[in-house]
């Protein structure tokens, strides 16, 4: 499994089951993010993401950028019910194999990214 699959999955189970398995196997433990300007700890940064549990979903991903140091990836995500769209860029450091950072940029769209794809939500869940 490629780091972009590893770190889309630990998210993606994160939120949709409120999974910590993979998140705690691919997070470093000195794991620190920041939320809208402030610093979060890995156990502060799973408590966010099962906040988001039902709240929204995840489309898909595509890798910017990958090597065993770094990795970028642009995803997008929606509020359910669809009224809401999101565009994401996430670039994520890693040491000794794990993540030890990741800064993610969100851009609300004004239209669904699905439309014209040959992709759609429901492959995703």
């Amino acid at each position: 499994m490629t780091k972009a699959e590893e770190f889309d999955n630990a998210w993606r189970l994160a939120i949709h089951k409120v999974d910590f398995s993979l998140f705690d196997q691919i997070v470093h433990h000195d794991y620190e993010t920041s939320n809208l300007g402030v610093k979060i700890n890995k156990e502060d940064s799973k408590a966010l993401l099962a906040a988001r549990s039902g709240v929204a979903e995840m489309g898909p991903y595509r890798t910017i950028y990958e090597d065993e140091k770094f990795l970028c990836i642009h995803r997008f995500s929606r509020l359910y019910g669809g009224d809401l769209y999101i565009s994401m860029i996430s670039a994520v450091m890693y040491k000794e194999g794990k993540v030890i950072t990741q800064e993610t940029v969100r851009e609300e769209i004004d239209n669904d990214p699905s439309e014209g794809q040959d992709w759609n939500w429901e492959n995703f869940k």
